[in-house]
């Protein structure tokens, strides 16, 4: 599972456990934008700004006109509790890049330390 804050788009997650998230495409007038085919939308967290990428993640298939990004609880157990920055770009076929989190280039990405069952 995961958390998002409606307001900032930062969001939390517990190691371990699947994070997955969909969206749809609007802009600045929060109007829908269709995703079309040959798009990428590139989810990437990162340590620190200009970091190297820990987990990057690709949609290129947008059924409904959706993006879900697949995150397994195998790649959220590899990453270490603490705090992160993540971006959401979309490379359009065109050759147009946009960074869709509104108003800031980056968002927070928290991983919180699970409950293990024994």
């Amino acid at each position: 599972m995961v958390i998002i804050n409606k307001d900032t788009l930062d969001m939390e997650t517990i190691r371990g456990n699947t994070a997955s998230f969909a969206f749809k495409c609007t802009n600045k007038t929060n109007k829908q934008t269709m995703f079309k085919d040959g798009d990428t939308v590139y989810f990437t967290i990162r340590k620190i700004i200009g970091g190297n990428a820990i987990l990057q993640k690709t949609c290129t298939e947008f059924p409904n006109d959706v993006c879900t990004i697949e995150v397994t609880p195998e790649e959220t157990q590899a990453l270490d509790e603490g705090n992160y920055i993540y971006d959401l770009v979309l490379y359009r076929e065109n050759g147009d890049v946009d960074t869709l989190n509104p108003n800031r280039k980056y968002s927070n990405y928290s991983v919180k330390k699970g409950v293990k069952n024994e």
